[in-house]
């Protein structure tokens, strides 16, 4: 008899069963709350809408839409049918929805009225697609309406063969490196990740989680709104995120574990009269994205107090890597903790592409991984992929150091690196010093052009008190016993905010070309 291996479109059914009166979503913004059994009936009511509309084992469906209950209800109706479901960052220009639309020659597309103006744009330019189905209310004439779609169906759950090899979802990358690519998952790698993520924050079927990034991001979706979905718990999503919003929520929606990246954290700390809000229910902050500053966690244990908090490490082509879990997570903070179960991680010589070339204990190098969890390949990009992993490892591109007991800290991006005067320089060491000054509420470190030296240290830095200049921040520098004075920067320039990329990281690429980086 062939064993029971579980794909994406059964995590539903299993909680259905299981406890169909439980709360299973909210979306405090549309006023939306489902119990398990009511979300199962709409997710197999769409699933059944999508075969009649041809939709096939294989075929793509991609989804240009805010976080809502309808998102996550396309990916579970996808999983069902076979697809492969194509989330796609709802700030995409014309030029980008077009370009990744036609990457993925995907056959349906789900959007949004905030997402109308851009695809009726777009629309004449799209190869492949067949159908589109709109979430919103006003009737177009070239689309079906989503909440239509969940009940024209009369039949019961879709009866199709999933195996566990085929392919789930296909995420894009950011790209800040050129045109995005698209990381094409199993669902036996969706499920490994999002299995492996229910283990540091200890979730449990009594958890509410909230997933301050967006769930076009493998982070929030696959390291906390599956894992959730996996043990039981309920989901609360956002819209948009707002700090205001989020920290109201945690009292009225009894959430207890919040997904975050760091630029998530700073927002939320530095609101106004932050303290007046009752957050007694969170119990866990999960992190990812970067480490903290050491500014930033005395922030955070000061307003959340001796809460859990778990920093996670991974990417988009391979979500679940190491983390450092609450017992561990003080002591070590900086590090990205170790490697997760059925997980190996290394860390070699830079550009080499050779697994075998580990350098020693302590000593910077590139970080590769393998694990159950890893991509199958960058979509229609063979050679990319060939690129990228080698002999089963994945090369992140990432630099690191691993110490003695296998705790793994991230230092830097390989192209974030800094070479003065012929000196490596890591920006992170020096923002971790800059971040502790009272008057510093954020600060990125990029490098910029020199004639003399190549490239000078530069700090970005976003001001806490209006009195900081650039004088007391070199003499703060100076007198610091954390950092080596010919790392300090040597030009500063104060903003009112700092970039940031679709994930919540600090867009550094963005920085150089404003501050005239090489």
């Amino acid at each position: 008899m062939d064993s029971f291996r579980p794909t994406v479109g059964d995590l539903l059914n299993i909680n259905a069963e299981r406890s169909p009166n439980k709360i299973a979503v909210v979306d405090p913004t549309k006023a939306i709350s489902l119990t398990y059994a009511e979300w199962m009936a709409q997710a197999t009511g769409f699933a059944n809408s999508l075969i009649e509309v041809g939709i096939k084992p294989g075929d793509r469906v991609a989804a240009f839409l805010r976080d809502q209950v309808e998102l996550v209800t396309s990916f579970i109706a996808v999983s069902k049918v076979g697809g492969i479901f194509v989330p796609m960052n709802y700030r995409l220009s014309a030029k980008e929805l077009k370009y990744v639309l036609n990457d993925c020659a995907s056959k349906l597309l789900v959007f949004d009225e905030e997402g109308c103006p851009i695809v009726e744009k777009v629309r004449p330019e799209l190869k492949g697609i067949e159908s589109f189905v709109y979430t919103g209310d006003q009737r177009l004439k070239y689309a079906s309406l989503f909440h239509e779609l969940l009940g024209e169906s009369q039949s019961g759950d879709v009866e199709r063969k999933i195996s566990e090899d085929d392919v789930a979802l296909i995420m894009y990358t950011s790209g800040t490196t050129g045109q995005p690519k698209g990381t094409v998952h199993t669902h036996r790698g969706v499920l490994a990740a999002s299995e492996a993520w229910t283990r540091p924050a200890k979730l449990t079927p009594l958890d509410r989680s909230i997933a301050l990034g967006p769930l076009y991001h493998i982070g929030p979706l696959l390291s906390n709104f599956l894992p959730t979905l996996i043990v039981g718990g309920s989901n609360v999503i956002q819209r948009n995120f707002n700090p205001n919003d989020t920290l109201q929520w945690i009292r009225e929606h009894d959430i207890s574990m919040m997904w975050a990246t760091p630029t998530h954290l700073n927002m939320l700390t530095s609101t106004e009269n932050v303290k007046d809000y009752d957050m007694s229910n969170l119990r866990a902050i999960q992190y990812s994205g970067a480490p903290l500053s050491r500014g930033l966690y005395s922030k955070i244990r000061d307003i959340f107090g001796n809460i859990d908090l778990v920093n996670a490490y991974g990417m988009t082509e391979l979500d679940a890597v190491s983390a450092t879990f609450p017992e561990e997570h003080d002591d070590h903070l900086g590090s990205v903790g170790r490697a997760l179960p059925k997980t190996f991680i290394r860390t070699v010589e830079p550009n080499k592409s050779d697994p075998k070339a580990i350098v020693n204990k302590g000593d910077i190098g590139e970080i590769i991984v393998r694990s159950p969890c890893l991509m199958k390949a960058y979509w229609n990009l063979p050679d990319k992929t060939k690129e990228v992993i080698k002999e089963g490892w994945y090369f992140t591109g990432d630099l690191g150091r691993i110490d003695e007991e296998g705790y793994l800290s991230f230092i830097e991006r390989q192209d974030d690196m800094i070479i003065s005067g012929g000196e490596n320089i890591y920006p992170l060491e020096v923002e971790n010093t800059i971040s502790k000054h009272k008057k510093v509420r954020n600060v990125a470190v990029i490098g910029t052009g020199d004639e003399k030296w190549g490239e000078i240290v530069t700090g970005i830095v976003v001001k806490a008190d209006e009195t900081l200049d650039e004088k007391e921040l070199d003499e703060y520098c100076l007198q610091s016993d954390e950092l080596a004075k010919y790392k300090r920067p040597r030009k500063y320039e104060f903003v009112e905010n700092l970039p940031t990329t679709s994930s919540g990281k600090v867009d550094k690429k963005q920085l150089r070309i404003e501050f005239g980086a090489n």
